[in-house]
């Protein structure tokens, strides 16, 4: 686990609703629970479970139902610039790409 993205996520779940938008398997809340993570998750938009995957629109709609919010009051974030591109679609919600950027050492 990388400690900043843990980091993050605690930050984020104190104020905000939290909502994992994955092409995962069905195994994924298992998985996460098993890493401690679940708990930061205020609801979990998984594809094997929606029957639509990331890009399709159908899947941001499903996910902004579980987060119950509108697409001007989400942020989507993803490493994906198709999946940013779609979600970005949706009336006014924001998204933007994310990268893990590498440390150097100087």
């Amino acid at each position: 686990l990388v400690p900043e993205v843990v980091g993050l996520l605690n930050r984020l779940a104190e104020d905000y609703r939290v909502v994992l938008a994955t092409n995962a398997t069905s195994r994924l809340p298992s998985d996460l629970e098993a890493l401690g993570l679940l708990h930061y998750f205020h609801a979990i938009a998984n594809s094997s479970r929606l029957g639509v995957a990331k890009p399709d629109p159908a899947y941001f709609q499903a996910a902004l139902q579980l987060a119950d919010v509108s697409p001007e009051d989400a942020l989507f974030i993803d490493d994906s610039l198709e999946n940013v591109s779609s979600a970005s679609r949706l009336k006014t919600m924001p998204a933007c790409v994310a990268s893990r950027c590498s440390r150097r050492n100087s």
